[in-house]
């Protein structure tokens, strides 16, 4: 068996996604760090009691690999603030508790929305492992990680895990769509700076829409949906905006592909480990409003063109976003 460690309920899919696995998190129960749901929310949701897995946790002494989902940094003082000392103490009770039982790995899967060294933190933290799991694992950096450290964007910071539906359900499908861009979600500025680990992270939501709307007025639709209607409405149009959040990767990409809409997404520099050839179309990606623009025109008047875009998305997600290739990604990784 293989347990799985997520206190702050980031990652439930993973029950699903590793094989023969025990799930632990925390209740909602209103003290800090817990996770997100009461226990009758979160069965109703993710379709399984997580008591009885800890219960077994608890009572038997030897498991196969531990994988612990930690957003790293979290548990440091400059990046959380006061809060970071019930993090870490919470994150370490479970590491020294179950660690013990473990003959295979501990992996550390990093789903902070920053990039940075994860290795270096879990020296200073003390941490023993094996391998890290990295969402945020970029071009930029990806000379500097640790060689035990994989780029791993299959994996949110965030409530409500959107990989739940993305792996266990299907596509949503509608042929009727509206011609133009969508937007729905928070619309802000952030810079975030931390010059001890040489993070730079930006969102310009406002900025670019601000820019969309102004000069190109006619291509946008930016919306508030209800929750019970959100992916339904995503999918009612040909094209969906992912910008970026707290991060590089933004949740609303992973909500996109669940439908047969084609994304229009900025420019990252986030590695995803495809096969060699295999990679988004490039007239998905932007790095301004008249890029946005530029690209929007030439598939509208190239349906061969947006077809092929959206075959290629359909085909990227169907293949790489399963239960069955990113269990064999990380499978590969484990037995290196």
């Amino acid at each position: 068996m293989n347990i799985i460690i997520d206190p702050l309920t980031h990652s439930p899919h993973l029950k699903y996604l590793i094989p023969n696995s025990l799930y632990y998190t925390l209740p909602n129960n209103g003290s800090y760090p817990s996770g997100y749901y009461n226990i009758y929310e979160f069965i109703h949701k993710y379709n399984f009691d997580y008591r009885h897995d800890i219960a077994y946790m608890d009572s038997s002494n030897s498991f196969q690999h531990m994988f612990i989902i930690m957003p790293i940094i979290s548990l440091i003082e400059i990046y959380q603030g006061s809060s970071y000392i019930g993090m870490r103490t919470r994150f370490l009770e479970l590491i020294y508790k179950y660690k013990p039982k473990i003959t295979g790995k501990l992996i550390i899967i990093d789903n902070h929305d920053f990039d940075y060294l994860s290795h270096n933190h879990l020296k200073a933290l003390g941490i023993e492992y094996d391998i890290i799991l990295k969402r945020s694992y970029s071009h930029l950096n990806r000379c500097n990680y640790s060689i035990n450290t994989y780029p791993y964007p299959f994996t949110m910071c965030t409530l409500n895990d959107p990989f739940v539906d993305l792996l266990n359900r299907s596509m949503i499908y509608n042929t009727n769509k509206n011609n133009k861009i969508i937007w729905s979600g928070g619309v802000y500025n952030t810079i975030t700076i931390y010059e001890e680990d040489s993070i730079s992270e930006f969102s310009n939501r406002k900025t670019l829409i601000e820019a969309i709307t102004s000069k190109y007025p006619t291509i946008l639709d930016v919306v508030q949906i209800p929750n019970n209607l959100f992916i339904q409405t995503l999918a009612s149009y040909k094209y969906v905006l992912d910008l970026r959040g707290n991060g590089r990767l933004n949740k609303r990409l992973y909500e996109i592909f669940t439908t047969n809409s084609l994304i229009m997404t900025q420019q990252s520099d986030i590695i995803f480990p495809f096969d060699e050839g295999d990679h988004f179309s490039d007239e998905c990606y932007f790095s301004d409003e008249d890029e946005l623009y530029t690209n929007y025109i030439k598939l509208e008047t190239d349906p061969s063109l947006y077809n092929k875009c959206l075959d290629n998305q359909i085909y990227l997600v169907k293949k790489y976003f399963t239960n069955v290739w990113i269990w064999n990604y990380i499978d590969t990784i484990l037995t290196k």
